[in-house]
């Protein structure tokens, strides 16, 4: 069903997207603004812990998609 792959890359991707927001939040909090506020740790908790979800969710819709003929 192709409508199981393309959802399942569009969260894989959501899921990347956000996981790499996290990752620049972070380098920013320690490189750049080393006075940041703390709920900054908030925002990369909550963009990490989403986009670990939404990649999850998409390999797991990838496998589940049929494979093609």
């Amino acid at each position: 069903d192709p409508a199981h792959s393309r959802r399942g890359r569009a969260l894989a991707l959501a899921g990347a997207t956000l996981f790499t927001t996290s990752d620049t939040m972070l380098g920013i909090r320690k490189f750049v603004w080393k006075d940041a506020p703390d709920r900054l740790e908030s925002a990369v908790m909550a963009t990490y812990t989403l986009g670990q979800l939404l990649l999850s969710e998409g390999t797991l819709a990838l496998l589940e998609a049929p494979a093609a003929e």
